[in-house]
């Protein structure tokens, strides 16, 4: 007897049903086949997976506008100057200031595509990452009325770092213009606060976290959800499984003009308040959107293994 069987149907689907590798997404943030085809391999809930496919899998990919990984190897290759976004948005970044080698590009170590603790950037105080391109349309409502994002950074912060510095920015500084920045203090307060400036040289927000906030000389897991219309409780911090603040993160005259600098991450725009040397990178992501804290719960779940958190 000869058996017969039907070969499989083609299926047609437009782009935006498919995920980065080209596979069918499934709906309803099932796992695609990529992730069926690591965990068949052993792969574990979080520690060897990137930060992409975590947000895929938790359906946090909606609104997902950047996501770097430096475990990745499709973020980073091992080696060059460029940083790539894994969204389909095309948000990547330099090395350094430009595409060219200037003295200024964090250091990558460990393997392309490992996704450990060891796959990492370093910095020695005057590195950071610059965006490619002019800032996307969606990252200059950060500064704006009804403003409503999230942004996601893994880092390490090391023990006696001075001042802290900023984990991003488009920030102006001193000079007049708008913008929003994310610092870290770690002369004493070791907080988290978010800075948004006007049009005018007079800042319109500034959110400070409780204090110890920062783990030192260790791996951190911050999220900001910032819901600028959300009243009072409306917006909040999360660190390393903790909601360290939440605040009323209403702007004071808010600005209407674009940024004023290019979006940096390790900086705050134009090269200002780099994070200092001995800190480390190796994730950072945005959206558009408020994330919860149960969003932030269930990141943290996968994640933490791959940092020994």
């Amino acid at each position: 007897m000869v058996w017969k069987h039907k070969s499989p149907a083609i299926i047609h689907a437009p782009a935006e049903a498919l995920d980065k590798y080209g596979n069918l997404r499934i709906g309803g943030g099932l796992p695609s086949p990529r992730k069926m085809m690591m965990a068949a391999a052993g792969a574990g809930a979080g520690g060897n997976l990137d930060f992409y496919t975590i947000l895929q899998n938790n359906s946090l990919d909606t609104n997902l506008k950047m996501c770097l990984d430096a475990g990745s190897s499709d973020s980073y290759s091992g080696s060059g100057e460029d940083y790539l976004d894994l969204t389909a948005n095309n948000t990547d970044f330099f090395l350094g200031s430009t595409g060219s080698a200037d003295g200024d590009e964090p250091t990558f170590a460990g393997s392309a595509g490992d996704l450990s603790i060891n796959e990492r950037f370093s910095v020695d105080g005057g590195d950071f990452f610059r965006h490619n391109g002019a800032n996307p349309a969606w990252l200059q409502t950060f500064h704006k009325n009804n403003a409503a994002f999230t942004i996601i950074h893994v880092y390490f912060m090391p023990a006696g770092g001075g001042a802290g510095g900023h984990l991003n920015g488009d920030y102006p500084n001193v000079a007049n213009g708008p913008g929003f920045n994310i610092t870290v203090d770690n002369s004493g307060n070791d907080e988290y606060r978010v800075l948004v400036r006007n049009d005018s040289t007079t800042n319109s927000l500034i959110a400070s976290s409780s204090a110890s906030a920062i783990d030192n000389n260790a791996w951190n897991f911050v999220m900001l959800s910032l819901d600028e219309a959300g009243g009072a409780s409306g917006s909040f911090w999360y660190a390393n499984g903790s909601t360290i603040n939440t605040f009323d993160a209403a702007y004071t005259s808010p600005g209407t003009g674009s940024a004023t600098h290019t979006l940096e991450i390790f900086a705050f725009g134009n090269a200002g308040s780099k994070m200092p040397s001995g800190s480390l990178h190796a994730i950072t992501a945005m959206w558009d959107t408020n994330l919860s804290e149960a969003n932030a719960d269930s990141l943290w779940g996968d994640i933490r293994e791959r940092f020994g958190l």
